[in-house]
């Protein structure tokens, strides 16, 4: 930490800080207070898993952006993999975003001959989609390389430690789905 005084105050730089301006009053008891706080911010399991979030998405994106798809369209092509002519809706369920967002991608995967999707509805309104060969193919690229992205994640993990790392972040969702304090 480097401390610069000017009268009245004392200007801090430190690390995860810009720059922390205190009264001198009583500037260690003030700083040290600052830094309980971010220490406690930097404890907190919801930030940290945020972060990771956040790492993993950024590294995912990198991969996939030579195949010219996003983290969403990858994630929308696995989905209809492993449940071929899936709706709309059922799309942005399990996917995490809205059913116009959805619609939106399943418009940009069809633009590139990456999907299909039936003209008329067999019954109801829903839309069937399903990938295309291309589809296929740039999905077998893409999950390589978001395996290559995982592995290199948890490579400092056993795979104790990773089947661990599976069972609390399990329990954590069951946890959320449970419900819990609401404001």
């Amino acid at each position: 930490m480097k401390s610069t005084k000017s009268p009245g105050l004392t200007v801090l730089t430190a690390p995860n800080y810009k720059v922390i301006i205190c009264q001198n009053t009583d500037i260690n008891s003030i700083c040290q207070n600052i830094d309980m706080r971010q220490e406690e911010f930097n404890q907190l399991i919801g930030y940290r898993l945020k972060e990771v979030q956040s790492l993993l998405r950024s590294r995912m994106e990198e991969v996939l952006r030579p195949l010219g798809i996003t983290v969403a369209q990858y994630v929308c092509l696995e989905i209809l993999k492993s449940t071929p002519g899936a709706s709309n809706a059922e799309l942005a369920r399990q996917a995490f975003v809205t059913r116009q967002t959805m619609n939106t991608l399943l418009r940009g995967l069809q633009e590139r001959s990456l999907i299909e999707r039936a003209e008329q509805a067999p019954r109801g309104r829903a839309l069937p989609t399903i990938l295309t060969a291309e589809g296929e193919r740039v999905l077998d690229q893409a999950t390589g390389r978001i395996r290559d992205v995982e592995q290199h994640m948890v490579g400092g993990l056993s795979d104790a430690k990773r089947q661990e790392l599976w069972d609390l972040l399990t329990i954590c969702i069951e946890g959320l789905h449970a419900g819990g304090p609401k404001t």
